[in-house]
């Protein structure tokens, strides 16, 4: 059995080499922003909010764990930079990949949270 259109390709075939051709332009991407201070601190970001969720886990309520991230989310992006439009000390989500003081608002977020999560106590659920 021969093919109608033997230089052209299937659809199927189409559709692969797109699939292909938006890989190849995700990878470029990633190239791209792997070295770069971006990816730095959303790194040392992502370390953070995982350190301030097991934080909110240790508090009363299911919610806490992802409300705690997101209101200090709101909370740097609303107040975290001073009038000269300097990021202020605290405001480690926002800071430049090379700011030490962040490094070390991390570090304490992940060491709070992680000894939060060692000293509560499993919480039961009761049967319905």
């Amino acid at each position: 059995m021969s093919h109608a259109y033997a230089g052209a390709l299937t659809p199927g075939a189409l559709r692969l080499r797109q699939r292909l051709n938006g890989a190849r332009a995700s990878a470029r991407l990633s190239h791209i922003v792997s070295g770069t201070a971006l990816a730095l601190a959303a790194g040392r970001n992502v370390f953070g909010y995982v350190g301030l969720m097991l934080l909110g886990r240790a508090l009363p309520g299911a919610p806490a764990a992802a409300v705690v991230p997101l209101a200090v989310a709101i909370v740097t992006n609303l107040f975290g930079r001073q009038p000269d439009v300097q990021v202020r000390p605290w405001a480690w989500a926002i800071a430049s990949s090379e700011s030490a003081i962040a490094a070390v608002g991390v570090a304490l977020s992940v060491i709070v949270g992680v000894i939060a999560m060692l000293i509560d106590t499993p919480r039961t659920t009761r049967a319905e």
